[in-house]
């Protein structure tokens, strides 16, 4: 089975392919671009699918970062992979930034792991992954004064950008990335698919909390 994933949630333009059958990376292209990930997007993707030698039909699944991270960027991505799963007649999933951080830093590190997304305002956004690869703490967004008491015993590799604004003195540090590796949003969709037994939910996005712009009502029309 040939994968395209694909993440817009954070600073990062990534698309990768991931072949299951000899669980190796065809191509993987990422770019730090902070916005604009809708006009880059689409060329990430050609240059994935070009350096791998292979065309739209030869994909069997799509994956993408579902959140949390840039609202806009969240957008992008899902929408791009929903509308290209309806063309192509395939499955998607979604993945959650935070968890697909997490699993790397365990992969890498062999220990439990807390991922912590800065979501600014004096919040955080974390997800807490074990040695095991099971979830223990689902994405949820937390005050740093919360979040701080969970890392303060020290019992987690700490990684994501969100951990620069915690007390983190004597805790280990993976990374302090904003955008969790492409490769490991295409291997969880795998492991997502085998679970559901196939049965699985098109991408939703993983917002965490409301969006800053607000509808005016004086300008809001009836529906017709």
């Amino acid at each position: 089975m040939l994968i395209l994933a694909v993440d817009t949630a954070g600073p990062m333009c990534a698309a990768c392919i991931y072949d299951t059958a000899n669980e190796t990376f065809l191509s993987s292209i990422s770019e730090e671009i902070g916005r604009g990930h809708a006009e880059v997007l689409p060329g990430i993707v050609e240059r994935a699918l070009n350096h791998a030698n292979l065309d739209f039909s030869d994909l069997s699944l799509l994956a993408v970062s579902e959140g949390p991270g840039s609202f806009a960027g969240i957008r992008v991505g899902i929408s791009f992979i929903r509308a290209l799963a309806l063309a192509l007649n395939i499955p998607s999933i979604g993945i959650s930034s935070l968890i697909a951080m997490a699993h790397a830093t365990c992969e890498t590190a062999s220990q439990n792991a807390l991922a912590a997304i800065d979501a600014r305002r004096g919040e955080i956004y974390l997800a807490v992954v074990d040695s095991n690869g099971s979830v223990v703490i689902e994405p949820a967004k937390y005050s740093v004064e919360d979040a701080n008491m969970l890392v303060s015993n020290c019992k987690y590799v700490l990684c994501g950008n969100g951990v620069g604004v915690l007390e983190t003195d004597n805790c280990q540090i993976a990374h302090q990335n904003a955008s969790a590796p492409i490769e490991m949003i295409a291997k969880l969709a795998v492991q997502k698919l085998e679970a559901s037994g196939n049965q699985i939910k098109p991408p939703k996005a993983q917002y965490l909390r409301a969006a800053d712009a607000k509808k005016q009502a004086g300008f809001v029309l009836d529906r017709l």
